[in-house]
């Protein structure tokens, strides 16, 4: 049986456990180190103080498949781009 615990983790890379609790080691690696930004490939564009507007592609495709489509949000939300 899966057990599924929801984390918190914004852009920047850091993130919080539900009630305050220590952030879990995964594979012997603390998930506070990990750059998730970089591992993910992540672009956040347009305003800053927009409501953020997240674009997750499927299977085989990569950010470039928003590259027509993101543009048009860029105005009046924060868009974040990644690669999963």
């Amino acid at each position: 049986m899966a057990t599924c615990v929801r984390v918190s983790v914004r852009v920047d890379g850091t993130g919080e456990m539900p009630g305050g609790d220590p952030w879990p080691r995964l594979d012997g690696m603390d998930v506070r180190t990990s750059n998730i930004r970089t591992r993910h490939n992540v672009h956040v564009t347009g305003r800053a103080d927009g409501p953020p507007m997240v674009f997750a592609h499927g299977f085989g495709c990569d950010q470039g498949m928003w590259r027509y489509v993101a543009p048009a949000f860029e105005r009046s939300h924060r868009v974040v781009l990644f690669d999963h």
